[in-house]
């Protein structure tokens, strides 16, 4: 056997590299305690105290309150900073927060810029802590808790930055199984599905005008005879890529005195509100509402900048305007198995 080129060292050495770089990547999370932790030897330079109330579902007021003052400091923080993450105290927790979490963690621009490291523990309570585990939040950090068996009542975190028919179809497939139906009567979750992740991609084209890099995370899960589904958007939000009509809305939105949620309600209620200005778009978003306003889908909500949109079966839309700033687009609903989606 001859002797191995230079060619051949050179691809193992950039495989090696590229192996290292990913595994450096990975968020470390604990619930064993400093010593089986390397970063909990190392003091924190900023400790983030999680709600014990964790949730956008249960309690908007406070997560988004949370998820503004951890963007803040990070964008006030110094290079190669160490972040923790005190999950401990948390009580109750729903995934639609664990997804944003990840997203802060892997999304804000200023963590790739800065180069921010990132370690945390998971909440004393063990039901909050089941929820952190089996909503598949161990796939986006390093854990010294071993896996927990699968879950079959829940369809674990998936994430993407384009439209991903696969995904779409794994989701579509899951709610079939559990609420059974056959695949045809979901088509129209299907659709629903494929345009929420094509808004990341639509979007893109204002990228450098958000803190967060553009992503979509769902997840779903069955209980008690319905399936819960959340879907997070990192991109723009629907507040700041609907055109504002009148010169009052301009610059009402300019000086942050203008009502996303209205925005948000025009936008829903078929208004021709795309930036774009291209007749195929701005579609996506009465699509949704006529979704929503089916006899199956219950508690129909959207989160958005500072816009919050609660749609009815029968169409109607109540707005709250939220306090504090939530970056991208939340979306969550229950399907039931009363009609054919």
């Amino acid at each position: 056997m001859g002797k191995p080129s230079k060619k051949f060292w050179d691809q193992r050495s950039r495989k090696l590299n590229k192996k290292h770089r990913k595994k450096k990547k990975r968020i470390k999370y604990s619930s064993k305690g400093k010593k089986r932790n390397e970063s909990f030897r190392q003091k924190p330079d900023v400790v983030f105290e999680l709600p014990e109330n964790f949730s956008f579902i249960t309690n908007l007021s406070k997560t988004a309150s949370f998820v503004e003052k951890t963007m803040n400091k990070f964008k006030r923080s110094m290079p190669e900073s160490l972040f923790l993450f005190d999950a401990k105290n948390v009580e109750n927790a729903t995934t639609d927060a664990i997804m944003y979490l990840i997203a802060l963690m892997r999304n804000y621009k200023e963590t790739k810029i800065k180069k921010y490291n990132f370690f945390g523990n998971y909440p004393e309570n063990e039901n909050a802590k089941n929820v952190f585990l089996e909503s598949g939040f161990l796939k986006f950090v390093k854990s010294t808790t071993h896996k927990l068996p699968e879950n079959t009542s829940k369809m674990e975190i998936l994430s993407g930055n384009n439209t991903d028919a696969n995904s779409a179809g794994r989701m579509c497939s899951f709610v079939a199984n559990k609420l059974e139906l056959k695949k045809a009567s979901i088509n129209k979750l299907y659709e629903v599905i494929i345009e929420m992740m094509s808004n990341v991609y639509y979007h893109a084209y204002n990228d450098n005008e958000t803190n967060m890099v553009p992503e979509w995370y769902m997840y779903a899960e069955h209980k008690e005879g319905k399936v819960k589904f959340l879907f997070l958007d990192t991109g723009l939000g629907i507040g700041n890529t609907v055109q504002k009509h009148s010169l009052y809305e301009k610059v009402a939105n300019r000086i942050g005195f203008g009502s996303e949620s209205r925005f948000i309600k025009s936008a829903l209620n078929g208004d021709f509100r795309t930036q774009t200005q291209k007749p195929n778009h701005g579609k996506g978003l009465p699509f949704i509402k006529e979704f929503a306003s089916s006899n199956n889908i219950d508690e129909f909500n959207i989160i958005s900048g500072k816009g919050h949109c609660m749609i009815s079966d029968s169409g109607n839309i109540e707005i709250d305007d939220l306090q504090n700033n939530v970056f991208g687009t939340i979306y969550s609903f229950w399907i039931s198995k009363e009609e054919q989606i």
